[in-house]
């Protein structure tokens, strides 16, 4: 559920991690959506994960280990099943296939995930277009 002051405690946090590197193990793209999570419910949906990897292969090797076969997998079984594109509201968790991102508005809807956009790396954005599926908060 989400906290009554969700949107204030939302924009803090993108505030706060706007501009930190990808990292795997501390802030990639599927930390990122439990980043968000936190903000919205502050439940600390990453902590199981957090630190316990420092590469692709071993966030691949974790979630098989509990049981997912990628964090699609996790998030669904975290926030029950995905919904289309078309019914998910700004502040839910979305796919664009490969990364875990959250919906967000800039004048319009927009898919935000962490990672790196030429020189530039943190916060990038694409068109809500690339959301193929996502989760209700």
């Amino acid at each position: 559920m989400r906290r009554t002051d969700w949107e204030k405690r939302l924009a803090a946090w993108l505030a706060a991690v706007e501009q930190r590197p990808y990292q795997w193990g501390s802030h990639d793209c599927a930390l990122f959506g439990c980043g968000a999570l936190e903000a919205l419910t502050g439940g600390d949906y990453g902590q199981p994960w957090r630190g316990k990897y420092r590469s692709e292969a071993g966030a691949a090797k974790m979630l098989r280990r509990a049981g997912f076969d990628d964090h699609d997998a996790a998030f669904t079984a975290a926030l029950g099943q995905p919904v289309p594109p078309l019914r998910l509201r700004r502040g839910d968790i979305i796919s664009d296939g490969e990364r875990i991102g959250l919906l967000w508005w800039a004048g319009a809807p927009i898919a935000l995930f962490v990672g790196r956009d030429g020189e530039r790396e943190g916060l990038v954005t694409f068109p809500a277009t690339v959301i193929v599926r996502g989760w209700r908060v």
